[in-house]
């Protein structure tokens, strides 16, 4: 999948996958060493995450029921908790920095 940014018409990632099951958002990104810019990971349903067992920093987009970024998170080391956005339904995970100038609170991305 591609996540599109709407608002400011710039390209988020190329290769996104959905983890929409348990175990999928249970393990998320621990089991990988790196990721390209390029890649992410939506998170759904999801409304808070944590960085357990990571071995690089995310990027982490909370998002809600429309996909309007309700917060970011920037370079969220391995190790650390985000805070729970109550209206957030998904979280979009991508590599430290790839977020960087692309998406900010309040734009609405899409899924092509």
């Amino acid at each position: 999948m591609l996540v599109y940014n709407r608002t400011n018409g710039k390209t988020i990632a190329e290769k996104v996958k959905k983890a929409e099951n348990l175990r999928d958002r249970l393990f998320g990104l621990i089991p990988r060493v790196n990721m390209d810019k390029s890649e992410g990971l939506l998170l759904k349903p999801c409304s808070s995450i944590h960085t357990c067992f990571m071995k690089f920093a995310i990027d982490a987009i909370f998002l809600d029921e429309n996909m309007k970024v309700i917060a970011v998170m920037d370079s969220m080391k391995p190790w650390r908790f985000s805070t729970w956005h109550i209206s957030a339904k998904s979280v979009l995970e991508l590599k430290a920095g790839a977020a960087f100038n692309k998406i900010s609170k309040g734009d609405e991305l899409e899924i092509k």
